[in-house]
């Protein structure tokens, strides 16, 4: 990693700090503020328009939601191009089909993460959550036990990490 590489990352991590900051202490226009430099600076981190959409839902600003939770999925759907099996976006790219209501994609998208990762217990839980949001409960009720399970895997699994590293 270069040292631009090093300077970009803690220039993000500052700016999504005093957004989150001023979130925190309730100056939502402030973070807006922020958000949006991060955003000009950065344009292809969703993690700037995912923290925008977030401080606009808390202040009720719907439509200006919808359109920053639309430009997120743009930038996301392009990253994907580039690195189709980026398990991060593909969890980031569900959850934003989901949430306008494009279910059997958001569907598909957590059973392509499976594809690449068929331990990931989130992906299995938002999977069976979000069938049993659409009213197929039947079908539901397998992946959030399987999820359950994994999930109690992945954490004893990495128990055991941590104390052999000790």
């Amino acid at each position: 990693m270069s040292t631009s590489d090093v300077d970009r990352d803690l220039q993000k991590g500052q700016l999504a700090l005093q957004a989150r900051t001023a979130v925190a202490n309730s100056q939502f226009e402030q973070a807006l503020s922020v958000y949006n430099r991060y955003i000009q600076l950065y344009p292809e981190d969703i993690h700037g328009y995912d923290g925008m959409a977030t401080t606009l839902h808390f202040l009720q600003r719907e439509e200006e939601e919808r359109r920053v939770r639309q430009q997120e999925l743009q930038v996301c759907e392009r990253i994907l191009q580039q690195n189709k099996n980026d398990v991060s976006l593909l969890h980031s790219k569900a959850y934003l089909l989901a949430y306008f209501n494009r279910y059997e994609e958001a569907l598909r998208v957590y059973n392509e993460i499976l594809l690449v990762d068929p331990t990931n217990w989130m992906a299995v839980h938002q999977l069976g959550t979000l069938l049993a949001q659409i009213g197929r409960a039947d079908e539901a009720a397998p992946y959030l036990k399987k999820a359950q399970t994994l999930e109690e895997e992945t954490r004893q699994r990495l128990k055991q990490r941590v104390q052999s590293t000790h």
